[in-house]
């Protein structure tokens, strides 16, 4: 800088001044390393969302697809199980209508015989097909097996039974204890049969009179030292028991021998006891558990 005195004469030489200008807080380079950080924790949190959205994003969609895939096996599982209800309707109108078809023929068969015995004989024969048709309301599939539940066998037969009673039926008390445990139908079919022909018979012939009378039947499970259970089947009565003069375990009668059979079937063993009564047990091995 320059200047001149007040007779006009300049200072050649001059005067200097050294001034420093300091940049703006924004330009300094600790605010530049600031920015590099924010940016950087900024990319950082950016990522890390677009990372969670991502996964979010990606477990929907896999949950959406185990849903669909839960829900087309169900679909395909009901369409199995109607096709089974299908197939087991379709077996058990066919296995009636072959029941009531062999009943057709012999009461028809029956209808030409002159003799009172035989008509008598078909007219029973006709009755056991009819309790046949009737254990196939009662069966049911459980884990593909063919099961039968004998508890409604016994109320259902029991009412059918009553109204043939020779005498009134509201004078017969029946008492129906048979397990609700479901058996194989190999098994539960001989035994369908003998509880059938011991509650006919104890029906139609036990009785005489105005009572009271009852029919006590029972069937339960007993320990086994075997694999499954024994199980024993009780049918008593109060009626006028089996006459002296039948042995009804080498009896020649239809009714009995039919029972005899089905326990040699079942592999079972039968006791008679005739006091005030009849008292019938049939004891055999269940080998489902």
């Amino acid at each position: 800088m320059q200047g001149a005195s007040s007779a006009g004469v300049w200072n050649r030489e001059g005067l200097s001044l050294d001034i420093e200008v300091l940049p703006p807080p924004w330009k300094t380079w600790w605010a530049y390393l600031s920015y590099v950080v924010m940016l950087t924790l900024l990319g950082w949190v950016i990522a890390r969302a677009w990372d969670s959205h991502v996964v979010k994003r990606r477990a929907t969609q896999m949950a959406l697809n185990m849903i669909a895939a839960e829900q087309r096996a169900d679909d395909e599982m009901q369409e199995q199980l109607e096709i089974h209800d299908d197939l087991v309707k379709a077996v058990y109108r066919h296995s009636v209508s072959t029941l009531h078809l062999l009943g057709e023929v012999i009461d028809i068969k029956g209808s030409w015989l002159g003799e009172e015995d035989a008509r008598e004989v078909t007219d029973g024969n006709i009755k056991r097909v009819a309790a046949l048709a009737l254990l196939e309301d009662c069966l049911y599939y459980q884990n593909e097996l063919l099961l039968a539940d004998l508890n409604k066998f016994t109320d259902i037969i029991v009412c059918r039974l009553l109204e043939d009673s020779p005498i009134p039926q509201e004078t017969i008390t029946t008492i129906n204890e048979v397990s609700s445990h479901a058996l194989s139908f190999e098994q539960a079919s001989p035994l369908a049969i003998a509880m059938y022909e011991l509650l006919e018979n104890a029906i139609q012939h036990a009785f005489e009179g105005t009572g009271p009378h009852y029919i006590h039947a029972i069937l339960a499970s007993q320990p086994s030292g075997q694999t499954g259970s024994d199980y024993r089947l009780t049918i008593e009565d109060n009626g006028l028991g089996i006459p002296a003069n039948i042995d009804p375990l080498s009896s020649r009668t239809p009714g009995l021998a039919i029972v005899a059979a089905m326990v040699r079937r079942l592999s079972g063993e039968i006791s008679y006891t005739i006091d005030k009564g009849t008292f019938v047990s049939i004891t055999f091995h269940c080998s489902q558990s």
